[in-house]
């Protein structure tokens, strides 16, 4: 264990202040609770980690079917609906230390990392399934290429894609097994992170017009895997919508009122949720349809304050370093 830089020290003091409801004039008075603050290595510079990422390299097919179902694996790897247990609950997901499918220099989770950018995937942090009494640590791999080259992992590693997923879901985080459309969604995507598939440009920022894409995005996600019957697939689409919607909001200071009308976005899908699970699929996907239209109003509207949101690297600067020493 490193002594943590102010910066990282500060960035922990804020998310334990909210954690446990403390106030007082060292504190700041609206916290980012931003989930990637949770696992950044102490030297590192957290702003920089949490508003860039590297560019996702990864090659769409031209056969529908299977983009179709590389769109659910993208949403599923990055969503904390995929995993179980402490990963779940912090709000965790396979892009947490895989950003964009790359490795992650930055990482680092007290009991789990070494040194920053590397995890133990046998502890019993994440899971006690794996747990084999050892400390240790592995450096975080890039995906990229990584689908096409087995066997697949590194202690324990696997013969196939899909029992990679499978095990890196049941015992690596403790999850419950995921619907069968999304497991197949995963290897899709896996395979199709190809270093071919990179842009140019390394490194993108992380912006509030990304994750307002990332969001109309699940929601048509949702609804395609909904329109081919693929009920399960459609409530796991439906459940990272929601866990999408809530990193957008953790973004955004509670002075900027429209933030809350994400709240009523969330609250509005348990409806179609609820269709869904009544097994009334083409109602469910009316009214999903219905409410795209009010998706876009609300991100809309936050479009306009994104200047004093969490998403502008000054306003988080200044809030994490206005935090206790």
């Amino acid at each position: 264990m490193w002594p943590p830089s102010r910066r990282a020290a500060s960035a922990s003091a804020l998310l334990l202040v909210a954690a446990l409801g403390l106030s007082g004039p060292a504190a700041f008075a609206e916290p980012p609770l931003i989930a990637d603050l949770k696992w950044i290595g102490p030297d590192a510079d957290a702003v920089a980690v949490v508003t860039t990422l590297p560019a996702e390299c990864l090659i769409m097919p031209p056969d529908a079917d299977r983009a179709r179902l590389i769109r659910l694996g993208r949403v599923a790897f990055r969503s904390p609906a995929l995993l179980g247990g402490l990963a779940a609950r912090v709000g965790m997901s396979c892009n947490s230390c895989h950003r964009n499918g790359h490795d992650h220099p930055s990482f680092h989770f007290s009991g789990v990392s070494g040194e920053p950018g590397t995890a133990d995937v046998t502890g019993a942090v994440f899971s006690t399934n794996r747990d084999d009494g050892i400390r240790n640590p592995v450096r975080i791999p890039t995906l990229v290429n990584a689908g096409m080259t087995p066997p697949f992992g590194t202690i324990q590693p696997a013969p196939d894609l899909q029992s990679f997923v499978r095990a890196a879901v049941l015992d690596e985080f403790q999850g419950a097994p995921p619907p069968e459309s999304v497991m197949a969604g995963m290897v899709a995507y896996l395979e199709g992170l190809q270093s071919d598939g990179c842009p140019k440009q390394p490194i993108v920022t992380l912006s509030f017009e990304a994750d307002a894409g990332e969001v109309l995005g699940i929601l048509a996600v949702a609804i395609e895997t909904l329109e081919h019957d693929d009920l399960h697939g459609g409530l796991f689409a439906l459940r990272s919508l929601r866990a999408a919607l809530e990193r957008v909001h953790r973004r955004f200071p509670e002075s900027i009122p429209e933030r809350h009308e994400l709240i009523g976005l969330s609250r509005s899908v348990s409806r179609p949720q609820a269709l869904v699970e009544a097994r009334r699929l083409s109602d469910a996907i009316a009214l999903l349809e219905a409410e795209r239209t009010r998706f876009e109003h609300v991100l809309r509207d936050l479009a306009m304050q994104t200047s004093a949101s969490f998403y502008d690297p000054d306003v988080l600067r200044r809030a994490i370093d206005s935090g206790p020493e």
